[in-house]
């Protein structure tokens, strides 16, 4: 499959937007309000980002479709794609878009640069100008991380009412589905001497879940450019396998446990598929989210594999999608009411032309 640089560039160009558009739906009312477990959504958004890579294998042409021998690397891609995307769903539903996007996206362009240009020694037009554009991005999220308030968001002080509240008439909290009810939590904390946990400490917890998330999402497409620079887009669609199946078994483990929380000590198997058999999957009304959101999950990945494939490279392909950071963060402040202080959606735009001028110094200069 060989793609011109012209279009190249088009791919890369769209893939901000769509990953952008993408990590919002999440935070969609309707969504927040059923407060579905995160390993569940995730499995309506592996089925959608599957769907669009199928269609895109089937409209391509013989030549574009891969070789067998390449499809265990494509699905080892696609399990740490979905560890990447579950650490980035889980971290923007508890810090937001705007934050969120930061970490995951500079984090993401910075390893995908070291893939590229210091792993597979991708061949560049001006090493020095592609470095300061990285110095640049780097500057930027710095200055970022001193003038951007970083106050809680308006989700995330529901939840802890609702914690709160719960707490109060000594019924189980559903604020995060991913941890232990209220009641066992504060047995937990009292058997041990401990008091209420800082919620400053939790918040930094998934701001680390957010830089893991870019350096496994930065790290997802290098078994690609690894084994063939002209995989071809049956790579993508055993990707999506890989993600799927990943994704079912972050799924399996959720479910065993939160059982083991929830369950008798001597619970079994039968026990267990009891439990699986009361969960609420919500599918009526966070299936049609999820699966919008992995379909352009899907798209965006479509694209940066043709920008792979172009001159532009993965060190350039990759870093280009991240300007998804400032689509999200506009989503953020518009739709959802983040970036409410007072100048915080002024510095934000700030830091993000910043980062997004370093990653345009980097696509310009960094290109074979």
């Amino acid at each position: 499959m060989h793609i011109d640089r012209d279009t190249g560039y088009i791919a890369a160009s769209l893939s901000p937007f769509l990953l952008g558009t993408a990590y919002t739906l999440q935070k969609a009312q309707k969504v927040r309000d059923t407060n579905v477990a995160m390993p569940i959504y995730q499995v309506y958004v592996a089925l959608g980002m599957q769907f669009t890579l199928i269609f895109a294998l089937l409209i391509a042409d013989g030549d574009d479709r891969g070789h067998p021998h390449h499809y265990f690397l494509a699905l080892l891609a696609g399990c740490v794609y979905a560890m990447a995307a579950g650490c980035s769903l889980l971290a923007i539903r508890h810090v937001g878009v705007s934050f969120s996007l930061v970490a995951v996206c500079v984090v993401s362009a910075m390893v995908s640069f070291f893939w590229g240009k210091v792993v597979f020694q991708e061949s560049t037009q001006n090493i020095y100008l592609a470095m300061v554009g990285m110095v640049v991005v780097v500057f930027g999220i710095v200055l970022f991380a001193y003038i951007v308030p970083q106050g809680k968001e308006e989700d995330e002080e529901e939840d802890e009412e609702q914690v709160a509240s719960a707490v109060e008439e000594g019924a189980p909290s559903e604020a995060d589905p991913l941890l232990p009810t209220v009641g066992q939590a504060s047995q937990s904390q009292g058997s041990a001497g401990e008091g209420e946990g800082d919620p400053e400490d939790s918040r930094g917890f998934f701001m680390m879940m957010a830089v893991m998330a870019g350096v496994l999402g930065g790290s997802s497409m290098a078994p690609m450019h690894g084994f063939s620079k002209h995989a071809g887009l049956g790579f993508l669609v055993m990707f999506g396998c890989g993600f799927l199946i990943f994704t079912m078994a972050i799924l399996l483990g959720w479910v065993l446990w939160h059982s083991s929380l929830t369950l008798d000590p001597a619970h079994n198997v039968s026990s267990i598929v009891m439990r699986v058999k009361d969960l609420n999957f919500h599918s009526e009304k966070v299936s049609p989210y999820g699966f919008t959101q992995g379909m352009l999950f899907g798209a965006a990945t479509v694209c940066t594999v043709l920008a792979m494939d172009s001159p532009l490279g993965l060190a350039v392909a990759q870093p280009f999608r991240e300007l998804a950071l400032i689509v999200g963060g506009l989503y953020g402040y518009f739709l959802f009411g983040e970036l409410a202080a007072p100048g915080a959606l002024g510095k934000f735009l700030l830091c993000g032309s910043i980062i997004g001028l370093g990653i345009v110094i980097l696509a310009v200069f960094g290109e074979s």
